[in-house]
């Protein structure tokens, strides 16, 4: 999971551009599939 600090900046940058949808992927993993994390803007 991304931390807290990623995922605040996201959500801003998401406002910010008015962007419904934001995803954030951590490549320093083995596995790509277990560093995908998306979230919605919320209304």
């Amino acid at each position: 999971m991304a931390t807290t600090l990623i995922f605040r900046s996201m959500l801003s940058y998401m406002k910010l551009l008015e962007i419904p949808l934001g995803l954030i992927i951590n490549l320093n993993v083995l596995k790509l599939s277990d560093s995908v994390s998306n979230t919605a803007f919320p209304d």
